[in-house]
């Protein structure tokens, strides 16, 4: 599983001047051995020039010819998820991290003195890291759901509440058994509810779902600090004492699927708005075309499955639906089958955001929008 620690361990790595390999290869949905094999044998032929590199000091050659022998020995494995696999590896500084992406990313590699992480990145971002709560009044448990997987992250319980419940309270009026019982109830409540905002502060998780008894929940969740509380995007009834992580998992995944679709349909009527107001938008093929050829688009909304043929300029990175030559440059421009994926890729690399939208929205008979940075200056061939 994706873990933060990894993407932290990634992004902050140092490698002390030695060249990082960053690959990303993609992987299909029935993935022969050969296929793969195949594809990162070619990424790897682009950095075997560097090894005879007479200006690479000798220590970064050594690094970098381990590098490329451990991600070919890897690919022989076939043990990548469909989708893409991203390779950050720099043997001489003890870095090899394997991070499997949900999405297709273009194959590409690098060798450079830092992991190239923005592809990774700009996959990841699409995906909510959920942490969730299952408490009743003497424990609570939390696992982190990242892309349908769940690990569990910390396990609590009340020992002093165990001990009441078990002993009962013998000769004590019952009014002051009901007083001290909720009081400690909620100073366990008060516990759990630190300890996930620290949680959430310290794991970068966006969206916090609670599940338990009916009745308990929402007594936990007034607990809950103010900016965790904002992030709680759903509530489940659940047994803690019976249920199984399978359960829970089920309960949350739909929670979480839920939040995203509402998402989608309100980020997509707020880009759609602003581009009709003439505000910092783009909607349309055309108009993203022209955004992503000039680097303006922050954030690009793209039906899910969308393609459509198009045209490529290699040398001015401008995109179109039709025409032989570049209108920036003169140059012959490259025909392409699907210049939505151009697009995709050539945001990504500008630093520039994507989001697949699956969800039935007015974006269905746009294809793509986007959120600008900047005004977009006329195009070629147009008035000023």
């Amino acid at each position: 599983m994706i873990t933060v620690e990894t993407i932290e361990r990634i992004v902050g790595f140092d490698s002390g001047g030695l060249p990082v390999v960053s690959m990303y290869v993609g992987v299909d949905v029935d993935p022969g051995t050969r296929a793969v094999r195949t594809r990162v044998a070619s990424l790897t032929h682009e950095l075997k020039p560097m090894l005879e590199d007479g200006s690479l000091a000798h220590a970064a050659r050594v690094s970098l010819r381990s590098d490329l022998e451990r991600i070919e020995t890897a690919a022989t494995q076939e043990r990548w998820a469909p989708g893409t696999a991203a390779i950050f590896s720099c043997s001489g500084a003890g870095l090899f991290e394997e991070v499997p992406l949900p999405r297709p990313v273009r194959d590409r590699v690098v060798a450079d003195a830092t992991p190239w992480v923005r592809p990774m990145l700009a996959v990841l971002d699409e995906y909510h890291r959920a942490c969730v709560v299952v408490i009743d009044r003497e424990s609570a448990a939390t696992w982190e759901l990242f892309q349908g997987d769940m690990r569990p992250l910390a396990h609590v319980t009340d020992e002093v509440q165990r001990k009441r419940d078990y002993a009962g309270w013998h000769g004590l009026e019952e009014h002051g058994v009901r007083n001290r019982a909720g009081e400690l109830t909620k100073r366990h409540f008060r516990r759990v509810a630190g300890m996930v905002g620290d949680l959430c502060h310290r794991s970068g998780h966006d969206m916090v779902i609670v599940g338990g008894h009916r009745e308990e929940v929402p007594r936990f969740m007034e607990l809950l600090p103010n900016e965790v509380r904002s992030c709680v995007a759903g509530t489940f009834s659940v047994d803690p004492r019976t249920a199984t992580p399978g359960a829970i998992r089920r309960c949350a995944t739909e929670i979480v699927e839920r939040y995203e679709r509402d998402e989608e349909r309100a980020h997509v009527a707020r880009v759609l708005a602003t581009a009709a107001a003439g505000g910092l938008a783009a909607a349309g093929l055309g108009r993203c075309l022209w955004a992503g050829s000039v680097a303006a688009v922050q954030e690009l909304l793209v039906e899910e499955g969308a393609a459509a043929p198009g045209v490529v300029c290699e040398q001015r990175h401008w995109l179109g639906r039709t025409g032989a030559t570049c209108p920036v440059c003169g140059a012959r421009a490259r025909p392409t089958v699907d210049v939505v994926d151009e697009l995709v890729e050539t945001v990504i690399d500008a630093g520039g955001s994507i989001e697949h939208v699956r969800t039935g929205t007015d974006l269905r008979e746009l294809t793509v929008a986007a959120a600008l940075r900047f005004p977009l200056p006329p195009e070629p061939g147009t008035p000023a």
